[in-house]
């Protein structure tokens, strides 16, 4: 028998959900079948898996250890150590990069070369990085980890350095996963584009990826199965390095698709400096594209729901990296 005790970080979603986190291998209907039998119960009585938890419940499942287990995806052989141990190194690398924290929100400069999230379960994330940093702080518990993880919503490529955004308590995920679905973060970035881009422009186009090469074409003409991308482009000055000329630009997002800025600067002729899979050269102040996350405006309180009203009306700022200042020289000034 297993008895969770719901919390902060596991309330507001249905029992269904939080019983598919913490045995992840097993499957709904087999779920929804304990929950018909009363093998898994909510607060001592039947339930349908449809109800809403709230902090304080208590769920209880009987079956075996071993069961509880087997669906949860833990070697037995390895039983009280399923769950990782703090990484000291990482929480304290960590807390350098924090640009904002609250209660519920987080917001990171990521450097370049740094995963957003694991692509393999052998990578180390910015995620790893937080959970250990929650972990360290005394704001996350190991066995919180059963049905919780804090998790970003403002994902960069490895090679894009800048803010990004992440949920330390449920509530505050949510919302900033509601906030990014009707686009009110503003978010915004600087890059350096080869060749002169000399006006502002505001490009829309069709966004459509290959999954197999990992790139993404963007076209004017839509095409089945595109979404439309909106990219707004300011110029800020113009620079020569080694005989080439280069665009220092403000990019602001009225949509969020991977690979947005890199396959509409290299649609219009002007791929990022340092995006050798973008038709862009490279650089050797840099592996990869020069491009940076600079900014993210939250709105003000009477748009925000509860668990953002501390970060209302915020204006989050991250300056360039070193490697992409010294590209970039005096055009910043």
């Amino acid at each position: 028998m297993k008895e969770i005790r719901v919390g902060e970080n596991e309330a507001g979603q249905r029992l269904i959900r939080l019983l598919s986190k913490y045995m992840r291998e097993a499957p709904d209907p087999f779920l929804y079948r304990m929950l018909r039998k009363k093998n898994i119960v909510l607060n001592g009585r039947k339930a349908s898996g449809k109800e809403q938890t709230v902090s304080g419940d208590v769920i209880t499942i009987y079956m075996s250890d071993e069961t509880i287990a087997k669906f949860r995806g833990v070697d037995m052989s390895c039983h009280g150590m399923e769950l990782p141990e703090i990484e000291d190194h990482r929480a304290q690398a960590f807390r350098k990069r924090i640009v904002y924290e609250d209660r519920n929100i987080i917001v990171i400069d990521k450097p370049a070369g740094m995963l957003s999230q694991r692509g393999t379960a052998d990578d180390t994330s910015l995620v790893d990085y937080l959970t250990d940093y929650m972990l360290a702080e005394g704001e996350l518990e190991q066995k919180d980890l059963e049905t919780f993880k804090p998790g970003i919503v403002s994902r960069l490529d490895r090679n894009t350095s800048g803010l990004v955004a992440a949920g330390k308590t449920l509530p505050g995920l949510q919302a900033l996963n509601e906030l990014v679905r009707r686009h009110q973060m503003i978010k915004r970035y600087t890059a350096v584009a080869e060749g002169s881009l000399e006006a502002s422009v505001r490009l829309e186009g069709y966004w459509s990826k290959d999954e197999q090469s990992n790139t993404v074409r963007i076209t004017e003409q839509k095409r089945s199965g595109a979404a439309k991308v909106i990219t707004n482009l300011q110029p800020v000055s113009f620079f020569s390095r080694f005989g080439s000329e280069y665009s220092l630009i403000r990019v602001e997002l009225e949509t969020g698709k991977g690979h947005q800025i890199r396959a509409h600067l290299a649609s219009i002729g002007h791929p990022l400096a340092g995006d050798v899979k973008y038709e862009g050269h490279a650089v050797k102040e840099r592996r990869g594209q020069l491009l940076h996350a600079s900014e993210l405006v939250f709105p003000s309180a009477e748009q925000l729901p509860a668990a953002l009203k501390e970060a209302a009306a915020a204006r989050i700022q991250a300056e360039l990296p070193e490697d992409m200042a010294s590209f970039v020289g005096n055009a910043l000034h």
